[in-house]
């Protein structure tokens, strides 16, 4: 009887040893997959970080790496605060609130050549015809040469600003033949629609939702053939400075983005539609203009010397002088995490 019970009782320690080192593994294992697996970042204290990030379709890369969940299997807590442009996006960066900031080569310009510090790390689109000239036909505009002595609105500081003067420019429409009306993106349709401007030089969806509401009676011209606006992901100095894993596992997360875009588009457009409260078909009918690639190559320190040039001429900053931009990029992030997509000759 006593024997029966020192056996029970050595059974039911063994039991115990046996489910509590099963226990040990299983936890081992779950961590092991949070550190190197399709679980990484779940279930572990992950990094903040935030983007302040423009309101377009060239976002993309960001809004399905969020959705998708490519930053949490990297090991970030990304969240994302929208603006309607490029440049208050990068404003309310350089202010200190967010880390990273989408936009394009124009506010990196101004921001630049206002004395600030910033880091260009990756170009996550590309496109010929994000921007637009919309002009409305009943004002007698069929061609680009009748924007003469028209009124044409634009978003200063942003790319529509320096795509009007280069569109103008490729065209022979001297600048100083047509009035330019200063509006926010949210004001264009509006204004175009009421008659207060004649033309509109703005971006997509902007453009989509003209395009939707006034139909035949408008045109559209591109900036096909002289300029190729690029969508950029900037970092503030301090981010780049302290915390350059953050910045590898951001861009990890929106090369995961870029394949998801590139093998199941329809799914990336409704996730853009959703972020931008717009209709699918809206985003859909502008998606093949756009070339979602993670980059970083020389043709945006060219853009970025030409926009310092037109800046300067037109009197729209203080300096006198092109910068030198290459102390603006930051390559080596990209370099560690897919160099094939960093030009030689970018240091």
């Amino acid at each position: 009887m006593n024997s029966t019970k020192v056996s029970t009782g050595k059974g039911r320690r063994v039991l115990i040893a046996v489910v509590v080192v099963g226990l040990v593994l299983c936890a081992g294992i779950f961590l092991w997959l949070g550190q190197i697996g399709p679980f990484a970042g779940r279930g572990t204290s992950a990094e903040k970080l935030t983007i302040a990030i423009a309101s377009i379709s060239m976002s993309a890369p960001i809004y399905v790496a969020l959705d998708r969940g490519f930053f949490r299997q990297e090991g970030l807590d990304v969240s994302v605060e929208p603006y309607a442009a490029g440049k208050d996006a990068l404003a309310a960066a350089m202010g200190g609130k967010a880390d990273m900031a989408t936009a394009s080569e124009t506010p990196v310009v101004f921001t630049v050549m206002g004395g600030s510090r910033l880091f260009v790390i990756a170009t996550i689109c590309d496109s010929e015809k994000d921007l637009a000239i919309i002009a409305r036909k009943d004002k007698g505009i069929s061609q680009p040469a009748d924007l003469k002595g028209k009124a044409i609105g634009v978003t200063p500081g942003t790319a529509s600003d320096f795509f009007l003067e280069s569109f103008l420019d490729f065209y022979n429409v001297p600048k100083q033949t047509t009035k330019t009306v200063p509006l926010k993106p949210d004001e264009m349709q509006p204004a175009l629609t009421a008659g207060r401007v004649d033309a509109v030089a703005t971006w997509e969806p902007v453009a989509g939702r003209v395009r939707a509401e006034l139909g035949a009676a408008v045109q559209t011209y591109y900036a096909t053939g002289f300029y190729r606006e690029t969508w950029n992901i900037i970092a503030v100095p301090d981010l780049v400075k302290k915390r350059p894993e953050a910045v590898q596992k951001m861009l990890r997360a929106v090369i995961s983005a870029e394949r998801f875009i590139i093998e199941k588009p329809a799914e990336a457009q409704q996730i853009v539609a959703s972020h931008l409260r717009v209709d699918k078909a809206v985003v859909a009918a502008a998606w093949n203009d756009f070339y979602f690639r993670i980059a970083l190559d020389q043709s945006l320190l060219v853009n970025l010397e030409n926009q310092a040039r037109w800046a300067i001429r037109n009197k729209l900053v203080t300096g006198t002088e092109v910068p030198n931009f290459m102390g603006s990029l930051y390559p080596e992030a990209l370099k560690a995490v897919r160099p094939d997509s960093v030009t030689t000759g970018v240091r």
